[in-house]
């Protein structure tokens, strides 16, 4: 089993050979990353959000399966407020890098981990068990007109 530093990056050199654009990255520890502001005193950063065309990934990373972080995401694109401050840092970083885009974008909710199997319908799913060995399973509700022809995914659908 890796751990959640190995697995967040991995992952991260994963997609940047990939061609995607990494706007936030929170190393294990906490150290890094963009704050999406929940009150006046408290703020939730995410591992990873990463941009390619019109898709923006939003990642939580662990070395096994854990239900928090697929919490975490739920909470953070159910809450107008929350979801609202996510779009924002992504437009911020967007413009800031001066990164052109196709259309609107499309924010998923995205799990990497190195132990576990689950399958969830809404979300992307990396699972990875080293640097060449990265599997990715798009969820039955993620849109899919994208992923057919991008260079992300390489293994299988379900």
């Amino acid at each position: 089993m890796l751990n959640e530093d190995d697995v967040l990056f991995y992952l991260k050199e994963y997609l940047l050979n990939k061609g995607w654009e990494i706007l936030s990255y929170k190393s294990p520890g906490g150290h890094g990353g963009i704050p999406i502001k929940i009150s006046h005193k408290k703020s939730i950063v995410l591992d990873m959000i990463a941009l390619k065309s019109n898709f923006v990934i939003c990642i939580e990373a662990k070395s096994k399966y854990n239900n928090k972080d697929k919490d975490k995401l739920d909470f953070v694109f159910s809450n107008d407020n929350i979801f609202q401050g996510l779009k924002n840092i992504c437009i911020t970083e967007i413009n800031k890098r001066e990164l052109s885009l196709i259309g609107n974008i499309c924010y998923i909710k995205t799990l990497a981990y190195s132990v576990g199997n689950e399958r969830l319908d809404e979300f992307i799913t990396f699972k990875i068990k080293s640097p060449n060995n990265i599997q990715c399973i798009i969820g039955n509700k993620v849109p899919r007109s994208y992923f057919k022809t991008s260079s992300l995914i390489t293994a299988q659908n379900h």
